[in-house]
């Protein structure tokens, strides 16, 4: 049995790693779809365009995904989890790994965008106008020209050839001098007109955002882990079990810049099916076989570290609240502040998490962070739920962010 789980989890892990490859491969040029995260790997905050892969090290897992404009406002993501649902301590050592696997989509919805749109190819518009009047009034110039010099070709009637195509050469030579004088008039011109209005619109440019202010993402999901759960009080063949849990999940945030994009909040609501795995207490045991001698003289005893959650499992379904807020205090310092809460009900378990994170941030984008470490505070309510120490409330969580940015 041990044999087989094995073999099925390495599947998994190799399947994940593809598919994190071939969204290396696939990827777009794009601004980093940031995701913050809290330690159970929820998404806190989900930028509305690019590529990006993150390592969470709280709960051993990493996540490839991207988001692509799929038609103006409205924009498409989608991105898999790969983890270990006994944490990432598992990863390095030599006990038995239970993969898990998230898959999800998101559609994302700029509010505000048409009329962005139509503002901006307002100010674009002028500076076009100007280009085609200049073009009509340099050309009646040039259609004028054209005719005088049609006549004066005409008019060209001496009695010596050569006379003839001496003076017509001369006219001609005047001619093109005439017409690359007013192209250059025209010229002149219009970088005059256009040099009236190019502070106004330099200057509505520079305070329209170039990122948008608000946007809503829905964001859909699957799930599929495996978990050991240990039951002491259980008869010694059925103390250690694995139980396996599919479900659905959703949620839908509302997101907005504000203080000059230097900062961004965002609140959310989801509703899914869920478990108690996170909930449990984890312990960590070790198996020991001995092997007698037949001679009675020596034993070999082999050990097997075996990560399991200790508790009843349970399946439930779960709706949250939460928000988030990611603050950059100084735009010329690649420093920012992430703080979050979510409050979770089952009906009979409930939790509280509360975060605060610190991040380092690219120059260029101040709210696109490389990466950062998140402080989480949880607090748990039920009446089968063990109660936990309050030093052992607090996770220390490393996230790390990589943007794809490959060119196809």
């Amino acid at each position: 049995m041990n044999t087989n789980f094995e073999y099925r989890g390495d599947f998994k892990i190799k399947l994940i790693s593809c598919i994190l490859f071939f969204f290396v491969i696939s990827s777009q040029i794009a601004f980093g779809q940031t995701v913050f995260e809290s330690k159970n790997g929820e998404s806190i905050i989900v930028k509305y365009l690019g590529s990006i892969i993150t390592f969470n090290s709280a709960n051993g897992s990493i996540r490839a995904g991207f988001m692509l404009n799929a038609n103006g406002a409205w924009r498409l993501g989608f991105d898999v989890t790969g983890k270990s649902t006994e944490g990432v301590a598992s990863l390095f050592s030599n006990s038995e790994i239970l993969a898990g696997t998230k898959i999800c989509s998101n559609i994302g919805y700029i509010l505000g965008y048409h009329e962005k749109v139509e503002k901006y190819g307002e100010l674009i518009k002028r500076i076009s106008d100007i280009d085609i009047e200049i073009e009509k009034e340099e050309k009646k110039e040039l259609d004028v020209l054209e005719k005088e010099y049609e006549e004066l070709v005409k008019e060209i009637n001496p009695t010596e050839p050569s006379q003839k195509k001496l003076l017509t050469s001369v006219v001609e030579k005047v001619h093109q001098i005439k017409t690359e004088m007013i192209k250059k008039k025209w010229d002149a011109e219009r970088k005059n007109r256009k040099s009236k209005v190019q502070e106004e619109v330099i200057e509505k440019l520079d305070n329209m955002p170039l990122e948008p202010r608000k946007w809503l993402n829905l964001r859909i999901g699957y799930e599929n882990s495996k978990f050991r759960i240990f039951s002491p009080d259980a008869l010694f063949d059925k103390q250690i079990e694995e139980e396996l849990f599919n479900g659905v999940f959703s949620q839908l945030s509302y997101n907005i810049y504000f203080f000059e994009g230097q900062t961004l909040l965002s609140l959310a609501v989801g509703f899914g099916n869920s478990n108690n795995a996170s909930w449990l207490r984890k312990v960590n045991l070790t198996e020991r076989i001995v092997y007698n001698d037949p001679n009675g003289e020596n034993q070999r005893i082999e050990e097997k570290n075996i990560t399991a959650r200790r508790g009843k499992f349970e399946k439930f379904n779960l709706g949250y609240i939460q928000a988030g807020m990611f603050w950059k205090p100084f735009k010329e310092h690649p420093f920012g502040i992430l703080g979050y809460g979510r409050y979770s009900d089952s009906g009979s378990l409930r939790a509280v998490n509360l975060g605060l994170g610190f991040y380092i941030t690219r120059k260029k984008n101040a709210l696109d962070p490389i990466g950062g470490i998140n402080v989480e505070y949880e607090d748990k309510y039920g009446s089968e739920i063990e109660v936990i120490p309050f030093g052992k409330r607090f996770k220390v969580n490393l996230v790390i962010n990589y943007p794809i940015i490959l060119k196809k």
